[in-house]
């Protein structure tokens, strides 16, 4: 009986820690624009991100899940630009409703840190964009807080 209990917990904990995990990695894009996919060296370990993220590049990904709401997107990049690096996060184009926006610090491109940007509310699927409006960005993930 005890053996039980212990599946029947550890199942239950995965499927919360499942149900709960929305990162979703930067290269897993629908679509982008003056900007690449590349593999580099970040904090010591080598990942996906998307380089060259530059003015005017963006990065859409299409049917994300907000469930019955998000109203914070953490995002993990790194930027050795002086250029004060800037993110803005738009629904369905680079041109679409603005729903946040984020100064990158100028860590080095080979460290990154995690941001928590606070948006307007998403409930549902949303294509979200990813506009680099200034300087340059290294973009690894993002996760949605549900």
């Amino acid at each position: 009986m005890k053996d039980f209990v212990m599946t029947l917990f550890a199942i239950s904990i995965a499927h919360i820690l499942f149900a709960q995990n929305n990162r979703i990695e930067a290269e897993n894009f629908s679509e982008l624009s003056k900007c690449q996919p590349k593999e580099v060296k970040m904090n010591g370990k080598v990942t996906g991100v998307i380089s060259q993220f530059s003015r005017g590049a963006w990065v859409r990904y299409e049917d994300v899940d907000c469930k019955k709401g998000v109203s914070e997107i953490v995002f993990r990049g790194g930027s050795g630009s002086t250029a004060n690096p800037t993110i803005e996060i738009r629904l369905g184009s680079p041109n679409g409703k603005l729903i946040a926006t984020q100064s990158i610090g100028n860590e080095g491109w080979t460290k990154a840190r995690s941001y928590g940007i606070q948006t307007k509310k998403l409930i549902g699927k949303q294509n979200l964009v990813f506009v680099s409006v200034n300087g340059e960005v290294m973009f690894d993930w993002f996760e949605l807080i549900l």
